[in-house]
């Protein structure tokens, strides 16, 4: 399918380390024009961390905007010019402390493809190791629990997984293992 507007110009109206964010000018074909906004967020890559019992790794993150903490997977900004595996492996030592031996991509989503351009990726995390955590400074991170696949699908059944990208990220691996 094929857009009926036209983008005649776009301009950065804000911008930082995370966020930018575009205003571009539209027109369709009757000459109306239109302002469209939206935010441009950084890459990341959401960790699916499963031990050698089949469980699966979860923090207990505190959000900012929100002001409270959420139960996710860990998760990272993919730094330019890293490698996606090489980001999530990074990630997962820096919010857990876990090291994985067998990283694999499975999967890539956009997070809110209506207002933003934000691309995220899951990564399966295997064969894991113990290392020590790296918390950046402003990250509130609990230390790491494991739970069975039972147990997730009842904390998102019960409303306490509500982390989008998490809730993407593992249903795509749900998905993929038949589970």
């Amino acid at each position: 399918m094929n857009s009926k507007w036209k983008n005649l110009s776009s301009e950065i109206v804000y911008q930082d380390k995370w966020v930018k964010v575009f205003k571009n000018i539209l027109s369709n074909s009757e000459n109306k024009k239109r302002d469209f906004f939206y935010v441009s967020l950084n890459t990341f890559v959401k960790v699916i961390a499963v031990n050698s019992q089949n469980e699966i790794a979860v923090i207990e993150n505190f959000r900012q905007i929100l002001q409270k903490s959420f139960l996710e997977i860990p998760a990272g900004i993919i730094e330019p010019k890293e490698k996606i595996l090489d980001a999530g492996a990074r990630e997962l030592k820096e919010e857990t402390g876990l090291i994985a031996k067998d990283l694999k991509l499975i999967g890539e989503f956009y997070t809110t493809n209506g207002i933003s351009d934000q691309k995220g990726y899951a990564v399966l995390a295997t064969n894991l190791s113990s290392g020590k955590i790296h918390l950046d400074e402003f990250e509130e991170i609990e230390p790491v629990k494991f739970y069975s696949i039972a147990e997730i699908k009842n904390l998102i059944a019960k409303n306490f997984i509500t982390d989008g990208p998490s809730l993407i990220a593992l249903s795509i691996y749900f998905a993929q293992n038949g589970l």
